[in-house]
């Protein structure tokens, strides 16, 4: 009788299993998509106070990493994430954020008038 209910369970559990791996690697995506949309919205402060505080010169995207607090605050996102920020010649920031096996990548374009 033990046989019969181990052999039944077997496939179950290993689906339970594959179900649960499915489910983790769908939530370090979804924390990997929130790392980045903080980078984001920390890039569009930046770029506000940047506004504010210079009305003569047009933001460059390094003016703009540099209003956000540096490379350094921009990009720490804790222990869970490794965030890297980088400038794509003068138009906008490539945020990479990646959570185990999983990254996610997003764009900040530096807006135009």
């Amino acid at each position: 009788m033990k046989k019969q209910v181990v052999h039944f369970l077997r496939p179950k559990l290993a689906h339970f299993e594959k179900t649960v791996d499915n489910i983790q690697d769908e939530s370090r995506k979804k924390a990997a998509q929130v790392a980045v949309a903080e980078v984001k919205a920390r890039l569009s402060n930046g770029y506000a106070k940047y506004i504010l505080l210079s009305s003569i010169e047009e933001p460059t995207v390094t003016s703009v990493i540099s209003s956000a607090g540096g490379v350094t605050n921009l990009v720490n996102a804790g222990n869970d994430f490794t965030v890297t920020a980088v400038a794509f010649g003068n138009v906008g920031i490539s945020i990479t954020a990646t959570m185990g096996d999983q990254s996610i990548t997003g764009y900040w374009l530096l807006p135009t008038k």
